[in-house]
This record gives C-alpha cells, structure tokens and sequence, in this order.
C-alpha cells in the first residue's frame, strides 16, 4: 500500500496558518501580560510628566502638593521601578504603585474599553489620579 504525499500547497497553507496563530497567541499572551501592561502605565506616566501639560496635570493630580511636586520636575525626571497590578481603587480603577525622583506614588488606571481584537493585544490606559505618599 503507498501512501500519496500531501499536495505542496496544501503544506504551504498549514504552516501560513501556523504562522499565524503562533503570532496570535504570542500577540495575545503578550497583551495579558503584567510586564506589557507596567510598560504602558509607565509610557503613560511619563508623557503625562514630559508634556508639562499644567492642565492635565491639575486634573490627574489628588491634590496641590502632588500637583505642585509633578509640575516641577525636570524633563528626564520619569517613573521608574513601577508596580505589578495592585487591585481596583472602590471607584473600580486599575491601581498601581510608582516611584519618581525617590518618591512613592499611587496611579489609578482607567483602561479604555476594548472594541476590536487590536485593542486586547495592545490595550490603552488613561491616567485618572495621581497621589504622592
């Protein structure tokens, strides 16, 4: 009894499908993942502190002492060393802890909500509060 070879393109379209769904997963796991998601708290943060948006500052910050400390730092001066996941805030936020100039400070993370396949791969946040401890 022989045994016929499968067609050439039939071997062509498993392994593109393989492909495939290896990046999917990879896209996916990535997504979920704590590391990925401290990255773009950290991205967030620190374009919020590069801007020096006074008004956007004003509005994140819990109050005029972080207000005042966020408005005058330096433009290197970033977030560092931030925090896994550290639970919801009772108004439902994403909280997290940073350090910035040597100094405590607490996030709370608003993620946007999640309307198509890209936004589970790579999803967005926006900052909701800031509180120097």
């Amino acid at each position: 009894m022989h045994i016929k070879p499968p067609h050439q393109s039939t071997i062509i379209i498993t392994l593109i499908f393989m492909v495939i769904l290896g990046i999917g997963y990879y896209f996916i796991e990535l997504g979920n993942s704590e590391d990925w998601e401290n990255n773009v708290v950290d991205k967030e943060i620190n374009q919020l502190l590069t801007s020096k948006n006074k008004k956007m500052i004003s509005k994140v910050s819990a109050d005029k002492k972080t207000e005042q400390f966020l408005l005058n730092l330096k433009k290197e001066e970033k977030a560092e060393h931030t925090s896994g996941f550290q639970g919801l805030t009772p108004d439902h936020l994403h909280s997290y802890g940073t350090e910035i100039k040597k100094r405590d400070f607490e996030l709370s993370i608003q993620p946007e909500k999640k309307k198509n396949i890209i936004d589970y791969i790579f999803p967005k946040y926006k900052i909701k509060k800031v509180i120097l401890r």
